[in-house]
């Protein structure tokens, strides 16, 4: 879970997700943790997710 909140505090420092979408991915990964996954596998659905997000957000803009 560290790994994740030190990805996600780094990508709020660069402006690539808000402090909001950094929250919602917190609790994904504390929901997992209680659903039993285990934390590789915790990371590795996190950052995937994280990624997805970010290029939805670049997609958007440039069809703005």
């Amino acid at each position: 879970m560290e790994e994740i909140n030190i990805h996600l505090t780094e990508l709020v420092d660069q402006n690539k997700l808000s402090y909001r979408e950094a929250e919602f991915f917190v609790d994904y990964a504390y929901e997992l943790c209680l659903n039993d996954v285990n934390d590789e596998d915790i990371v590795s659905i996190i950052k995937k997710e994280i990624k997805q997000e970010i290029e939805k957000k670049k997609n958007e803009k440039l069809l703005r």
